[in-house]
Protein backbone atom coordinates (compact mmCIF):
# COMPACT_ATOMS: atom_id res chain seq x y z
CA UNK A 1 0.00 0.00 0.00
CA UNK A 2 2.83 2.40 0.83
CA UNK A 3 4.35 1.88 -2.61
CA UNK A 4 1.03 2.51 -4.36
CA UNK A 5 0.27 5.71 -2.45
CA UNK A 6 3.77 7.12 -2.89
CA UNK A 7 3.73 6.58 -6.64
CA UNK A 8 0.16 7.77 -7.13
CA UNK A 9 1.04 11.03 -5.35
CA UNK A 10 3.55 11.80 -8.10
CA UNK A 11 1.11 10.97 -10.88
CA UNK A 12 1.86 7.32 -11.64
CA UNK A 13 -0.86 4.88 -12.55
CA UNK A 14 -0.36 1.90 -10.27
CA UNK A 15 -1.51 -1.67 -10.80
CA UNK A 16 -1.29 -3.81 -7.69
CA UNK A 17 -1.15 -7.58 -7.60
CA UNK A 18 -1.05 -9.88 -4.59
CA UNK A 19 0.04 -12.95 -6.54
CA UNK A 20 2.26 -13.80 -9.45
CA UNK A 21 -0.73 -14.97 -11.47
CA UNK A 22 -2.51 -11.64 -11.03
CA UNK A 23 0.67 -9.73 -11.88
CA UNK A 24 1.19 -11.75 -15.07
CA UNK A 25 -2.41 -11.09 -16.07
CA UNK A 26 -1.98 -7.35 -15.50
CA UNK A 27 1.19 -7.33 -17.59
CA UNK A 28 -0.85 -8.61 -20.51
CA UNK A 29 -3.75 -6.18 -19.95
CA UNK A 30 -1.92 -2.89 -19.31
CA UNK A 31 0.95 -0.97 -20.85
CA UNK A 32 3.30 -1.20 -17.91
CA UNK A 33 6.46 0.89 -18.16
CA UNK A 34 8.22 -0.27 -14.99
CA UNK A 35 7.57 -2.49 -12.00
CA UNK A 36 8.44 -2.87 -8.34
CA UNK A 37 8.38 -6.51 -7.27
CA UNK A 38 8.14 -7.72 -3.72
CA UNK A 39 10.50 -10.68 -3.62
CA UNK A 40 8.36 -12.88 -1.37
CA UNK A 41 4.67 -12.93 -2.24
CA UNK A 42 3.63 -15.21 0.62
CA UNK A 43 2.73 -18.87 0.89
CA UNK A 44 6.10 -19.83 -0.60
CA UNK A 45 5.55 -17.85 -3.81
CA UNK A 46 8.28 -15.53 -5.10
CA UNK A 47 8.38 -12.94 -7.86
CA UNK A 48 10.67 -15.10 -9.99
CA UNK A 49 8.15 -15.87 -12.77
CA UNK A 50 6.98 -12.26 -12.99
CA UNK A 51 10.58 -11.01 -13.10
CA UNK A 52 11.35 -13.43 -15.92
CA UNK A 53 8.34 -12.22 -17.91
CA UNK A 54 9.28 -8.57 -17.35
CA UNK A 55 12.85 -9.20 -18.46
CA UNK A 56 11.66 -11.03 -21.60
CA UNK A 57 9.30 -8.13 -22.36
CA UNK A 58 12.04 -5.53 -21.82
CA UNK A 59 10.19 -3.88 -18.94
CA UNK A 60 12.54 -2.55 -16.25
CA UNK A 61 11.90 -3.62 -12.68
CA UNK A 62 13.39 -3.39 -9.24
CA UNK A 63 13.02 -5.63 -6.23
CA UNK A 64 11.52 -4.52 -2.93
CA UNK A 65 12.37 -6.75 0.02
CA UNK A 66 12.96 -6.75 3.72
CA UNK A 67 13.88 -10.44 3.90
CA UNK A 68 17.34 -10.22 2.46
CA UNK A 69 18.68 -13.26 4.30
CA UNK A 70 15.89 -15.55 3.16
CA UNK A 71 15.74 -14.13 -0.36
CA UNK A 72 19.45 -13.48 -0.93
CA UNK A 73 19.92 -16.19 -3.58
CA UNK A 74 16.85 -15.11 -5.55
CA UNK A 75 17.79 -11.43 -5.33
CA UNK A 76 21.27 -12.23 -6.65
CA UNK A 77 19.94 -14.45 -9.45
CA UNK A 78 17.42 -11.83 -10.63
CA UNK A 79 20.20 -9.24 -10.89
CA UNK A 80 17.93 -6.22 -10.52
CA UNK A 81 18.14 -3.03 -8.48
CA UNK A 82 17.06 -3.56 -4.87
CA UNK A 83 15.11 -1.25 -2.60
CA UNK A 84 15.34 -2.49 0.98
CA UNK A 85 12.29 -2.47 3.22
CA UNK A 86 11.46 -0.37 5.02
CA UNK A 87 11.97 2.43 2.53
CA UNK A 88 10.83 6.03 2.52
CA UNK A 89 8.37 7.26 -0.08
CA UNK A 90 11.16 9.34 -1.57
CA UNK A 91 13.37 6.27 -1.98
CA UNK A 92 10.54 4.40 -3.74
CA UNK A 93 9.80 7.26 -6.13
CA UNK A 94 13.49 7.76 -6.89
CA UNK A 95 13.89 4.04 -7.55
CA UNK A 96 11.11 4.01 -10.12
CA UNK A 97 12.41 7.24 -11.67
CA UNK A 98 15.80 5.61 -12.21
CA UNK A 99 14.08 2.65 -13.90
CA UNK A 100 12.19 4.96 -16.24
CA UNK A 101 15.30 6.98 -17.09
CA UNK A 102 16.83 3.83 -18.57
CA UNK A 103 13.97 3.38 -21.07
Amino acid sequence: MQVCRALERVGATVFRARSGRTALSQLKQHGIEAAILDVNLGQGETCNEVASDLRTSGIPFCLFSGDLQGADELVSRLDAPLIRKPASNRTLVEGVSRLLEGI
